[in-house]
């Protein structure tokens, strides 16, 4: 089974910045509605080449670690990764899972995310500043996951879960 965190709500479209393109059938025709008007889509691809994409954009994204939903986009966790890392790194206050109706909230994340740096800090003092499950050193990692963890609670309200 995957597991994949996404966005409660995508941050270009919260911030109102997602740009929308027209919905295409599968013969490359543009979907109507009943009134006639065009049926559009948010376009991932479309938002960050207008360079509005809060993710992309962010001052502190992380430059290595990051791990994106199978499926999703830029903004989505793989979070089948996350309880990998979480399993190994011992944190069990929280889940990948989300919690009531496999979300977590914006305060849950912030918390979620303090406790795994609590708890990967007292790792790396007592193991030598090395975070390492079956020989391959990833610090990096975690970090990221506790950064997207604070991203989305600061622009996305939290994540729901998708497996």
């Amino acid at each position: 089974m995957g597991l994949d965190n996404i966005p409660q709500e995508y941050p270009c479209k919260a911030r109102g910045v997602a740009v929308f393109v027209p919905e295409l059938d599968a013969e490359g025709a543009t979907k109507l509605h009943a009134d006639g008007t065009q049926k559009l889509v948010m376009s991932c691809t479309a938002t960050k080449e207008a360079g509005v994409c809060p993710y992309l954009n962010s001052p502190d994204l992380p430059e290595n670690g990051a791990v994106h939903g199978m499926f999703g986009t830029d903004c989505w966790y793989r979070g089948k990764w996350g309880v990998h890392l979480l399993e190994h790194l011992g944190v069990s206050d929280y889940s990948m899972y989300g919690g009531d109706n496999d979300s977590l909230g914006a305060d849950d994340c912030e918390l979620f995310a303090n406790t795994i740096e609590d708890t990967l800090n007292e790792w790396l003092t007592e193991h030598d500043n090395t975070f390492i499950i079956d020989g391959e050193e990833l610090t990096d990692d975690v970090r990221y996951l506790i950064w997207w963890l604070r991203f989305i609670a600061r622009e996305a309200d939290g994540f729901t879960t998708w497996y």
